[in-house]
């Protein structure tokens, strides 16, 4: 049986990022809620989250957005360091 933290486990993300990610799959996919108000899996519910972790993760990886995002740190460092340097 499926729970939040063997799925979070698999995917190796938090137990949060799971509830995360719940809540942005659709309506008809997301796991029910027992009357304790623990989630119970279904086949489709466990594939609706693995799959839209894995679209989101391969969006973040994509090599242009770390050469963009690194190029655009390095350039708020120094724009970073020039306030600091003026400040003094």
């Amino acid at each position: 049986m499926e729970t939040i933290s063997s799925i979070a486990k698999r995917l190796n993300v938090t137990n949060g990022r799971i509830y995360q990610i719940i809540e942005e799959i659709p309506a008809h996919k997301q796991p029910k809620k027992d009357v304790k108000g623990k989630y119970n899996f279904t086949k489709e519910s466990v594939e609706a989250i693995e799959s839209y972790y894995k679209k989101a993760f391969r969006v973040v990886l994509r090599p242009t957005m770390k050469v963009i995002e690194a190029k655009q740190l390095r350039a708020d460092l120094e724009d970073a360091k020039a306030e600091i340097k003026a400040q003094k």
